[in-house]
C-alpha cells in the first residue's frame, strides 16, 4: 500500500495519499510489535525506526489536511464568513503547503528508497524459531493484555483530560490493530461485532483528538497572518467539537463494553 499511495502524497492530489500511507505504516509497525521477538534484530529495529520517521513526516501534512477540511471551515461557517477567519485559513494553507513540500523532499530522498528496499529484503528472510509458537494462545494472551489496559482507561473515561483521552485512543488503536489480524482465528458474529464497535470507539476518540490538535495548530499561526480574535475563535470552536466527540466516545465505549471479547480458548490451551 505504501508504494501504491505515496505517489499521491503531493499538493493537488487530495488528502488520500497521505492518510492511507500513514495508516499503512501504522498498521505495519503494529504488526512488527505484535510478532516480536519472531521478527527482531538490528535490521528489523532499523526498519521500524525508519518507518517511524516516515510516519512523522506524513503526520504534519495530515494534521493540516484535517484542520483545513474540518475545524477551520467549520469556524468560518459558524461566524458567517468572517474575514479574520479567512486570513487564518490562508495562513493555515501556507503551513500545509510547506508541510507537503517537506514531505516531498523526504519521499524523493535516497533514505526513502532505502527504507523500501530494506523492508522488501527483510520480507524474504526466514522467521526466527519463536514464530513456531501456536497462534491462538499467543493471540489470546496479547489481546487480553491490551483489552485490560483499555478497560482501565474506560472505567475513568468521564474524568479523563485531553492527554489521558489521547492515551486511551492509542490503547484502542493498539487493540484494534491486534484484533483485526487475529479475527480470522475466531470467525463469527461476535468477532465482527466486537471489532466493529472497537473501530467506532477509535473513530470517536480520533475525532476528539483531531479537535485538540486543531487547537494546537491554531496557536502556531500566531504572528503568521492570524489575528488574536481568529485564533481564539478557532480554539473555542475546536474545544466545543472536542467535547462533543468525547460524549460520542463515551457512548461508543458503553456499546463496546456490552460486546464480549471474542478470544476464547479451551482451558487446555489457555495458558
Amino acid at each position: 500500500m505504501i508504494l501504491a499511495e505515496t505517489p499521491g502524497c503531493r499538493l493537488g492530489a487530495g488528502p488520500r495519499g497521505v492518510h492511507q500511507s500513514r495508516v499503512a505504516i501504522r498498521r505495519l509497525r503494529s504488526l512488527l510489535k505484535l510478532f516480536r521477538p519472531a521478527v527482531d534484530g538490528p535490521e528489523w529495529r532499523e526498519w521500524d525506526a525508519r518507518l517511524r520517521d516516515l510516519a512523522q513526516a506524513l503526520g504534519d501534512a495530515r494534521d493540516w489536511d484535517v484542520f483545513l477540511a474540518g475545524i477551520g471551515p467549520g469556524t468560518l461557517e459558524a461566524l458567517g464568513g468572517d474575514a479574520r477567519i479567512k486570513r487564518l485559513l490562508a495562513s493555515a494553507t501556507r503551513e500545509r503547503d510547506q508541510a507537503y513540500a517537506a514531505l516531498g523532499d523526504v519521499l524523493a530522498s535516497p533514505g526513502f528508497r532505502q527504507t523500501l528496499w530494506l523492508g522488501l529484503r527483510l520480507g524474504q528472510t526466514e522467521p526466527l524459531p519463536e514464530a513456531d509458537r501456536p497462534l491462538a494462545p499467543f493471540a489470546a494472551h496479547l489481546l487480553r493484555k491490551r483489552w485490560k489496559r483499555l478497560k482501565k482507561a474506560g472505567a475513568a473515561m468521564q474524568e479523563l483530560d485531553s492527554a489521558a483521552l489521547h492515551e486511551m485512543r492509542l490503547d484502542a488503536k493498539r487493540l484494534r490493530y491486534a484484533a483485526e489480524p487475529f479475527a480470522a482465528v475466531w470467525p463469527g458474529r461476535a468477532t465482527k461485532r466486537f471489532t466493529r464497535r472497537l473501530g467506532n470507539l477509535q473513530e470517536a476518540l480520533g475525532l476528539a483528538n483531531d479537535a485538540v490538535v486543531a487547537g494546537q495548530l491554531t496557536q502556531r499561526l500566531a504572528g503568521r497572518g492570524a489575528s488574536g480574535f481568529a485564533i481564539g475563535a478557532v480554539t473555542g470552536f475546536a474545544a466545543g467539537r472536542a467535547e462533543g466527540s468525547r460524549i460520542a466516545a463515551i457512548k461508543a465505549w458503553k456499546r463496546l463494553r456490552k460486546a464480549s471479547p471474542f478470544w476464547k480458548l479451551p482451558e487446555s490451551l489457555d495458558s
